[in-house]
């Protein structure tokens, strides 16, 4: 599949991200961007944008990155930091860069900002694990 088919998919596949209005904007082997807008139903009870809605772009766009290479990976484990809110109208950005492939585990690089403002509200590192076998079918 190609990167974007894969994005296509995600967008047209994935019935949570679709709910929360994350869409698939970029992706290549080593980064990968979803947007969101700002919207009242992403906020919380103080009018900022939820933490839940910045963990899931989190986690979407690390999950499509860590993907890019065709096979299937679960998040085995992340550390993530909430740096700031916002209540601006606006685009929500999840972007994410890939630190190491390796045969089974990757590690990616995110960041979550307002594209408006350019603030930068969370970012985190994810540890994927590959779930599918390798093309050589020994590892």
């Amino acid at each position: 599949m190609t990167h974007s088919e894969q994005m296509e998919f995600t967008n047209q596949h994935n019935p949570f991200l679709q709910h929360c209005g994350i869409t698939a904007q970029e992706l290549d082997e080593q980064h990968a961007l979803l947007t969101a807008p700002f919207t009242p139903q992403c906020t919380n009870t103080v009018g900022t944008v939820h933490g839940g809605m910045l963990y899931t772009m989190a986690d979407g766009v690390v999950s499509m990155l860590a993907r890019a290479d065709g096979h299937a990976y679960v998040t085995l484990d992340s550390s993530f930091q909430y740096l700031c809110n916002t209540t601006e109208p606006g685009t929500l950005e999840a972007r994410a860069e890939l630190i190491r492939r390796g045969h089974k585990v990757s590690v990616i690089r995110v960041e979550i900002t307002h594209r408006e403002s350019g603030r930068l509200l969370a970012t985190g590192t994810f540890t994927c694990c590959r779930i599918t076998p390798s093309a050589e079918g020994t590892r």
